[in-house]
């Protein structure tokens, strides 16, 4: 159902919680997604660049991606959808302490 949004431009909030990640831990990010890669990435709260290249961070299908790869190797706790778009807007990662975390989406909008 989300491919059949055809988004291809659209921002989206990303906050990723555990897996022992230095800078951006729990701080919510806005990431800005075109052509179908991930260009730019901001601090949602201070409007400042996200250390890094903003291409490591997942689109959409990104995060598509890691469910269906954690859903293969038996770590992945849980995932919820959002009720219109369809995308997963909470992704739930088990394995070790230090591997353990959640991933979160949320307000997509298409870009022009």
């Amino acid at each position: 159902m989300w491919s059949r949004q055809g988004l291809r431009n659209y921002s989206y909030d990303y906050t990723e919680i555990g897996f022992f990640i230095c800078c951006t831990e729990g701080q919510q990010m806005k990431l800005e997604v075109r052509n179908d890669a991930v260009v730019s990435a901001v601090f949602a709260a201070t409007g400042q660049p996200v250390p890094g290249s903003a291409a490591r961070l997942p689109t959409i299908d990104g995060l598509f991606d890691l469910a269906e790869q954690a859903a293969r190797d038996h770590r992945l706790g849980g995932i919820l959808f959002d009720p219109l778009l369809h995308y997963p807007v909470r992704i739930d990662l088990a394995g070790p302490p230090d591997a353990s975390g959640s991933e979160f989406a949320a307000h997509v909008q298409r870009l022009p």
